[in-house]
């Protein structure tokens, strides 16, 4: 900076400053928080394909197991009554399991909580070093 500079004109390039400054910190915390969300999705990803893959063997298995024990049942009572309490013990089971993956999910955090207090420290480090400049 010259001497001769009056006090807008420095102003005028700590601000500049200032927005460069800023704005190459969006980009990196956009970055930041790009990559944070990456980490944090892929078990997302993977806990969601592995019930979902769990669901679809359990109801192929679930079928051939259901048929033996409705005949098994049908012994002793009417097939509708076997098919009925063997029905019902499925859909509490399946209930079970979907509450289970919804109580995993929602304990899962997917806010980028490591890029936002970064971005709030360097966003309080510019604001304070622009502050000092502009007293000089």
């Amino acid at each position: 900076m010259s001497q001769g500079q009056s006090s807008g004109e420095r102003m005028a390039e700590e601000l500049a400053g200032a927005a460069r400054e800023g704005g190459n910190l969006l980009r990196e915390e956009v970055e930041r928080a790009r990559e944070e969300e990456k980490r944090k999705l892929v078990p997302i990803a993977g806990s969601t394909a592995a019930m979902v893959a769990g669901g679809v063997l359990a109801g192929y298995g679930f079928t051939y197991l259901l048929q033996a024990c409705v005949r098994l049942l049908a012994t002793r009572m009417p097939l509708w009554r076997a098919a009925t309490i063997v029905g019902g013990g499925l859909v509490a089971g399946g209930g079970a399991l979907v509450a289970l993956g919804a109580t995993v999910l929602r304990r899962t955090d997917v806010m980028p909580r490591e890029t936002m207090e970064h971005l709030g420290r360097r966003g309080e480090a510019i604001l304070r070093q622009t502050r000092s400049n502009l007293r000089r």
